[in-house]
C-alpha cells in the first residue's frame, strides 16, 4: 500500500494535546532568545535535511493502532495492524513530497461497521523546521525544559494562513490545508526533534472538523554500519473529533534496518 501525498490525514475527518512534561527552567530572557532563535532555526533546518536524507534510508516495523470512541470515551470499534514500513521523500521544485509503502505483516481483520481514520504521513510532521518550509511559520523561542530526562530547547510555532501547509485532510477527493500551531522539543547539541506535537489554531467548524491533533517522538537510533545516531521517529499520536464522532490513531515504529537490496527482498514477499 503506498501513498503519495503532502504530510496529510487521509480519509474523512480527522485530537490529542501534548502535555508539557517536566518543570519549565531558566533559559534567558525573552530578548536573548529571540535574537538566538534565527541561528537555532538556521541549525534546525540543517538537522532536518539530514532527517530528509537518513530516514528514506532505513527500514521499520510500524504498528497501527485505529481506535474510534464512543460518547464517554469508550471503544466502538479497534483496529490492530502491522506493517512493513519504507517511506520516501522527494525534493522538487522547492516542495517535498512524501511516498509511503506499508507492506502488511498481520492477518488483515474483517471491515466492521464503524468507519477509522486513516492517517499517514506524520512521522515527519518535523518537516515544518525544513527550509523549504520555515518561511510558512512564525517561530518564538520559549524557555528550556526538562523532557522524559533530557534538558531540551522549547519552541512555539504558528502557521502563517494563506502559504504552504505541511498537513492537510482529505475529505473525498480533496485535500483541505491545515493551520496548525504546537510546541517542539529540541536537543541543543544535534539540533535533532525530540518531540512535537500539533493541533489545530481555529476548529474547522464548516468541514465538521472540531479538533485535532498530532504527537509525534523520535528517539536516536544506531546502526553498527553507520557513524553516530539516526533520529526517528518512535511514536505518533493522531486524535480528531467532529461533532459526533472521535477517532484516535497511534502509530509505532520498532525494528530499524539500514535499506538495502537484502530489505527490500524481504519486505515484498
Amino acid at each position: 500500500m503506498k501513498d503519495k501525498s503532502p504530510i496529510r490525514c487521509a480519509g474523512f475527518p480527522l485530537a490529542f494535546l501534548g502535555l508539557l512534561l517536566g518543570a519549565a527552567l531558566p533559559g534567558g530572557s525573552r530578548t536573548e532568545a529571540k535574537a538566538q532563535l534565527p541561528a537555532l532555526l538556521e541549525k534546525l533546518g540543517k538537522s532536518v535535511e539530514l532527517f530528509r536524507e537518513q530516514f528514506p534510508a532505513v527500514v521499520c516495523t510500524e504498528k497501527v493502532s485505529q481506535v474510534k470512541l464512543g460518547d464517554k470515551g469508550n471503544v466502538v470499534r479497534r483496529l490492530e495492524s502491522q506493517f512493513d514500513y519504507l517511506i520516501f521523500m522527494k525534493l522538487n521544485d522547492n516542495d517535498l513530497w512524501i511516498e509511503e509503502s506499508r507492506i502488511q505483516k498481520n492477518r488483515a481483520q474483517k471491515p466492521g461497521s464503524s468507519a477509522l481514520l486513516v492517517s499517514s504521513g506524520f512521522a515527519t510532521l518535523l518537516l515544518i523546521f525544513h527550509p523549504v518550509y520555515q518561511d510558512c511559520y512564525e517561530f518564538s523561542q520559549l524557555s528550556e525544559e526538562v523532557l522524559e530526562g533530557r534538558r531540551l530547547l522549547h519552541l512555539h510555532f504558528q502557521h502563517i494562513k494563506g502559504t504552504r501547509s505541511t498537513a492537510a485532510l482529505r475529505i473525498g477527493t480533496k485535500d483541505e490545508p491545515l493551520d496548525l500551531k504546537g510546541n517542539a522539543w529540541i536537543e541543543p547539541d544535534t539540533a535533532s526533534v525530540v518531540r512535537i506535537a500539533a493541533e489545530l489554531s481555529v476548529p474547522l467548524s464548516e468541514r465538521g472538523l472540531h479538533t485535532f491533533s498530532a504527537d509525534v517522538h523520535y528517539s536516536p537510533i544506531r546502526f553498527e554500519s553507520a557513524a553516530g545516531n539516526f533520529w526517528l521517529p518512535s511514536s505518533a499520536t493522531i486524535e480528531v473529533g467532529t461533532r459526533l464522532q472521535h477517532w484516535r490513531n497511534i502509530h509505532w515504529f520498532t525494528d530499524y534496518r539500514r535499506f538495502s537490496v537484502s530489505a527490500e527482498s524481504v519486505i515484498k514477499k
